[in-house]
């Protein structure tokens, strides 16, 4: 999508439904695990991990503004000491402070120190840490999804979808930043480093244009996110599906891009298989593919057309992005540099003030509108009739065939913990491409 286009910024400057069918949620979640590519799961008690290394490629990415940024945390000092209990144990309540702490936090008002859970790689398990915290300034975010083509998902087989629709294929979308308990659990920021001037190369965007081959035109677009459109990688994608036997909780992710390799006969060498080429164009050719949406906060308005923002609606709910995007604020941010010069910018933007805010509420107050009256007209009908038949609500219904299917290009222009969870979503975070 060559419009698509925004800069990153130097990071120092300026409840369910109540139609909810729990045996049609759960059915479908099954369905979505038996459709990952990879054969077998590996059980662990009751959950079945699924786990391949596919191709994919970078087909929704939502500007999500500037939330408020968690806590830096870092390693306590080797002279730390911990807080304990009358009884010289250590002390896990949160809130409690050893006098180390309490000296320290005297000394660096800004800090504070908590309990967190930390992999232990040695111990191979969770463990419990005291980590010291300071805050951190809110940075770019953005809301990613990566579209992996051989994970075909027929939506016709969705709990919302309308009665007797016909077969829907679409490849399985994933978004990199997560979700758990309806937050966005991964922030995927984008900002240039103060001092270098570069995106760091641990970046996870930048390292899906460095697998992607576009690492360079990265660099040249002056750290353009609009590089990473499109941009076609290998992932490792994970499908966990937990049976407990009352409810089927289910999770997907996607990580570690790499760059698409050409595939050669393991038996012979010589023989080429598939260029790295081939398996791209395989890829980017597939029938099912939508094409790339790129939805920024400052858009101009005539660009949040009725069908990007229903689409907006659907993807964006389902992940959390709109969500987070709401938190979005400016923020002062003042102090003394090392030189004893002062300085102080304003940096980040007010989700309220934004073209998409004011869009999308005029979108969602077009749409109730639409769906009251409706509604209205249905009763009426009822009335003259006499007949005492339910129908089933509108808004609850999935979308009609062919509004994602054609997803529409954005003119966009140039601006400046991990637990399994159940699917279950509101009528406004259904993600079907209908």
């Amino acid at each position: 999508m060559a419009n698509f286009t925004k800069k990153a910024n130097n990071g120092s400057q300026g409840g369910g439904s109540s139609d909810y069918d729990a045996e049609a949620w759960n059915s479908w979640n099954t369905y979505l695990h038996e459709q990952h590519p990879a054969k077998k799961g590996e059980q662990k008690g009751t959950k079945n991990r699924k786990s391949k290394v596919i191709s994919g490629v970078t087909n929704f990415v939502f500007d999500m503004g500037t939330p408020p940024a968690p806590d830096n945390e870092w390693k306590v000092k080797d002279d730390w000491v911990a807080p304990t209990n009358s009884e010289g144990e250590t002390d896990y309540t949160d809130g409690v402070y050893s006098d180390y702490e309490i000296e320290f936090m005297k000394e660096n008002p800004n800090t504070d120190f908590i309990w967190t859970k930390e992999w232990n790689d040695g111990a191979k398990k969770m463990q419990t840490v005291r980590k010291q915290t300071s805050p951190a300034q809110s940075a770019q975010e953005y809301g990613v999804c990566v579209d992996f083509p051989s994970w075909l998902v027929d939506y016709s087989k969705h709990p919302n979808a309308p009665e007797g629709a016909e077969e829907n294929l679409r490849p399985m979308r994933v978004s990199l930043n997560g979700k758990f308990r309806g937050e966005v659990q991964r922030p995927i920021t984008f900002e240039t480093h103060w001092k270098s001037g570069e995106v760091s190369d641990k970046n996870l965007i930048r390292k899906i244009c460095a697998a992607a081959g576009r690492d360079e035109e990265l660099k040249e677009s002056g750290w353009d996110i609009g590089t990473v459109a499109g941009a076609v990688c290998n992932f490792k994608v994970t499908s966990d599906l937990n049976d407990t036997g009352d409810a089927v909780f289910y999770t997907a992710s996607a990580s570690s891009p790499t760059a698409i390799e050409d595939m050669y006969n393991p038996m012979d060498e010589d023989e080429l298989i598939a260029s790295a080429e081939q398996q791209i164009k395989k890829v980017t050719d597939n029938e099912y593919l939508a094409p790339f949406t790129g939805v920024l906060l400052d858009m101009d308005m005539e660009d949040y057309t009725d069908e990007l923002l229903e689409m907006v609606h659907s993807t964006g709910n389902a992940h959390a992005f709109i969500k987070r995007a709401e938190m979005s604020q400016s923020v002062l941010i003042e102090g003394t540099s090392k030189a004893g010069k002062d300085y102080s910018f304003e940096k980040g933007v007010d989700y309220d003030t934004t073209n998409f805010a004011k869009a999308y509420e005029k979108w969602k107050q077009k749409k109730d509108k639409e769906t009251s009256s409706n509604s209205s007209s249905k009763a009426s009908s009822k009335g003259l009739s006499g007949e005492g038949k339910q129908t089933p609500k509108e808004e609850g219904k999935a979308a009609e065939d062919g509004s994602e299917k054609e997803s529409p290009k954005v003119n966009a222009s140039k601006p400046q913990p991990v637990k399994s969870e159940p699917v279950v979503l509101d009528e406004d975070e259904l993600d079907i491409p209908f």
